[in-house]
């Protein structure tokens, strides 16, 4: 994030979504109206992807202030970013960093894991510009599914 000229400081860290992770959001993210889209069942989520063989889970912080939740899998030669969401408080720390801080961990799993793509699935159609210049490609494929990838 530095090399886009991000300021960050020490007080921004990574972790697996844990309990304390789901906790945090159930406390902090409640006081605000729902993500829309988003506001997804991280809890049922999280315990479907404890299930795969390679799963993925990061959840974004900020001092004690949980800012975002990043979840998906390695699938065959790739890493399927599934869900991605930040904090509903309209001033929570890393307001506009989500994408970049789980975009990080997430191909930095993918280096680890040997993938060679990684794969946003169902992105929001008014985020494609965002993550095109993030260096991703948006793909239609001939099933109709929209997604973006780019090369680990």
């Amino acid at each position: 994030m530095a090399l886009l000229g991000i300021e960050v400081d020490a007080r921004l860290w990574l972790t697996v979504i844990d309990a304390a992770a789901l906790d945090a959001r159930d406390a902090q993210w409640s006081a605000f109206p729902p993500n829309d889209p988003g506001n997804f069942d991280w809890r049922h989520d999280v315990g479907l992807r404890r299930k795969d063989a390679a799963p993925f889970h990061v959840a974004v912080w900020h001092g004690e202030t949980l800012c975002g939740l990043g979840l998906g899998r390695k699938r065959g030669n790739r890493v399927d970013l599934e869900l991605m969401e930040g904090s509903p408080d309209p001033n929570h720390p890393l307001k506009h960093l989500i994408r970049f801080c789980v975009d990080e961990a997430a191909l930095t799993f993918a280096q680890d894991a040997g993938a060679k793509i990684l794969r946003l699935v169902d992105p929001l159609p008014g985020a494609l510009p965002l993550y095109e210049a993030m260096g991703f490609r948006v793909v239609h494929n001939r099933a109709g599914d929209l997604y973006c990838e780019r090369e680990v």
